[in-house]
């Protein structure tokens, strides 16, 4: 049976979690409509989502429609937990993207929609809340092709903006639209030959036009209103003739996680893309340098509802128990599988803290949460009694709290998130450590340090030949640029500059297999106190629709705020439209700006752009958390575990 991976991605209350269950319920994998107010969705089956009536994590799902066997994954829609529907995109063939009939194209939209083309995956529209005021399917079809070239309506609706509202696909097994059968012609050299000999039939255009959505030659358009099932039917119609189905691969393993749960009874539980090989119960797999694990079950989730299954084969989506697993883990062969978007990283970080100071409970549940999330990347300084995790807003702060309280039983503090700023060096200058002392032990190392543009990110090379540094000390010594470069002499991650390995020496007696592993980021940190180095700050893009009198309040706080402006202003029925550029750590408190000086007329939409130069009063240097290769002595007693009271990374 023909098998769609697919995810469906949106801007918050787009709609997307009331079309999965839509979905759900006309395919029959549901016998009631779950509802997101109500708590009872089938994919919002935490306890937090169903509170909040927001999705904080992905989950699956999987139905038939038409022959063909669909593997669903719901996204979140929250800027603040992105990286879960980036890892999703990751994970899936084909996309379905909710745009409210309302709203129209938002910021998290063109945010999916950029990462959904760098991996070409192959997409469907779905413009939802037809049936609410003020919805109009033209306005967002227009919106669609300047975001999309290549979209293409493929329904039409009616009586927009009223429970009236219905649509009727323009796809047929018997009959074909014009001017559809001529966006396929475009495409297709074979289709248009026959189109204009008049020899075209329903099958060859169907055809023919799945091919150019599975190159993202076209986008369809399709419309409706989920809550009340217009629509629905035919979108899934066209989902099962248009998107491709999943490549099964061969023998050899080849898969990636994309979520982690935990399960009470079985413990961690690994969501699994498979795109080559097979996995049963009691097959041993490995992950990256830890030891092989037994795989215990293999299940298909359905929301909160499993099955259990016998084998997970290439091209399917299961959950595995039994492997010591976080989200990002490869198993088997990185190279078979499609390239990964990078994902987006957190811009805000926070100090957490728990009233009775059991820190050994909270490190243990962060360490935990990390496996699910590990853009949290915790560190906790033992010394200090410190712990910091990375976050995206406070709204993933607020459910990480509520989840630690809920799940583990801790009230755990969280202090003011502060923005995450980045270093990079000034100048071009040499980096230097002789560790020889104290025996045995034996590398010198010197760099060349020089800057690069910003966003270059990090470029290593070695000009040592093997008879100064072994070719194997070597490797050790770009494996220890990372955390060399994970904090700067200002406390932050250091980025783009170049980094070349000049000139060192080992010692045939003397030298540890380790010792360049200690020596480099002494090396490192010495050349960058040397050269010197300028924070740099992240941005957000904004875009901002205000009624016109609120014009000179907004453009003058967002002066004030250190923003700037893009092309002059757009006026239009009586209303302004603004894009530019805010630093995060002024842009926190604009959102309630705007709602006040516009009265809640105000519509805003950000999204992060870029790291800039930052003006020096307004940088914020940090405490360097853990022992800093400045302080020589002490960090090679810690790198070498000979500290008492040591702090430990999670």
């Amino acid at each position: 049976m023909k098998t769609i991976n697919f995810g469906i991605f949106a801007h918050v209350d787009a709609g997307k979690t009331t079309l999965t269950e839509r979905i759900l319920y006309e395919a029959g994998s549901i016998r009631q409509v779950g509802s997101v107010d109500g708590g009872t969705a089938q994919t919002d089956f935490m306890e937090v989502e169903q509170r909040r009536k927001i999705s904080v994590n992905a989950a699956a799902a999987e139905f038939e429609w038409n022959g063909v066997r669909f593997n669903l994954v719901d996204t979140p829609g929250h800027a603040d937990f992105g990286a879960a529907a980036e890892r999703s995109a990751n994970a899936m063939d084909c996309a379905v993207v909710v745009i409210s009939g309302v709203e129209g194209v938002q910021a998290r939209t063109e945010l999916i929609c950029s990462q959904l083309a760098e991996r070409k995956v192959p997409t469907i529209f779905f413009v939802n809340k037809l049936d609410r005021a003020g919805a109009d399917l033209k306005a967002v079809t227009e919106d669609l092709a300047e975001l999309e070239p290549n979209t293409l309506a493929m329904c039409a609706s009616q009586n927009d903006g009223s429970a009236q509202t219905a649509v009727q696909s323009l796809l047929s097994d018997t009959a074909f639209d014009e001017t559809i059968a001529e966006a396929a012609a475009m495409t297709n050299d074979e289709c248009a030959e026959a189109y204009l000999s008049g020899e075209l039939t329903a099958q060859m255009l169907q055809a023919a036009l799945a091919d150019a959505v599975a190159d993202r030659a076209l986008i369809p358009i399709f419309a409706g209103a989920a809550a009340i099932g217009i629509g629905v039917k035919e979108l899934l119609d066209a989902m099962s003739r248009l998107f491709p189905a999943a490549e099964t691969g061969d023998d050899q393993l080849a898969g990636v996680v994309f979520k982690v749960e935990h399960d009470k009874a079985v413990g961690r539980v690994a969501h699994v893309r498979l795109y080559s090989g097979s996995l049963a119960p009691r097959d041993v797999v490995s992950i990256g340098a830890a030891a092989p694990r037994k795989i215990t079950q293999i299940r298909k989730f359905s929301g909160r509802k499993y099955r259990d299954i016998a084998r997970l084969t290439g091209g399917d989506i299961g959950a595995v128990c039994g492997l010591d697993a976080k989200v990002g883990d490869i198993l088997g062969d990185a190279s078979l599988l499609p390239q990964m978007v990078p994902l987006s990283k957190p811009l805000l970080t926070v100090k957490a803290t728990i009233a009775d100071s059991d820190y050994v409970k909270l490190t243990e549940a962060i360490d935990e949460l990390a496996h699910e999330e590990p853009l949290l990347a915790p560190v906790w300084v033992k010394e200090k009694r410190e712990l910091t995790i990375n976050v995206t807003g406070t709204i993933q702060l607020e459910v990480i709290s509520e989840i630690l309280e809920k799940r583990f039983g801790i009230a755990a503090q969280f202090g003011k998130p502060s923005v995450i700023y980045r270093e990079t060096p000034v100048d071009t200058g040499f980096g230097f450590d002789a560790y020889t002392m104290p025996k045995p032990c034996w590398a010198v190392l010197k760099f060349l340090i020089e800057p690069l543009p910003i966003g270059s990110g990090v470029e290593y090379s070695s000009k040592v030949a093997n008879n100064k540094i072994f070719y194997r000390y070597q490797s050790q010594v770009e494996q220890a640029i990372p955390t060399a470069l994970r904090q700067g002499p200002c406390g932050w991650e250091v980025v783009d500059l170049r980094i070349t390995l000049v000139d060192g020496e080992h010692h045939t007696i003397h030298t540890h297999p380790l010792d360049f592993i200690v020596a480099t980021p002494m090396a490192i940190m010495n050349g960058l106190q040397a050269i010197g180095t300028k924070m740099l700050e992240p941005t957000l893009q904004f875009k901002l629709s205000a009624p016109e009198e609120c014009a000179g309040k907004l453009i003058g706080e967002i002066i004030n705020l250190r923003g700037t402006l893009g092309d002059s202003p757009l006026g239009r029925r009586g209303q302004i439209f603004l894009e530019g550029e805010l630093p995060v750590s002024t842009a926190s408190d604009f959102p309630l700006f705007v709602a006040k000086a516009t009265g809640g007329r105000g519509i805003l939409n950000t999204r992060f752009l870029r790291y800039r130069d930052c003006p020096q009063e307004f940088c914020e240097a940090t405490e360097y958390r853990g022992i800093s290769p400045l302080d020589r002595a002490k960090y090679i007693l810690w790198v070498r575990h000979a500290l008492e009271n040591a702090d430990m990374h999670l």
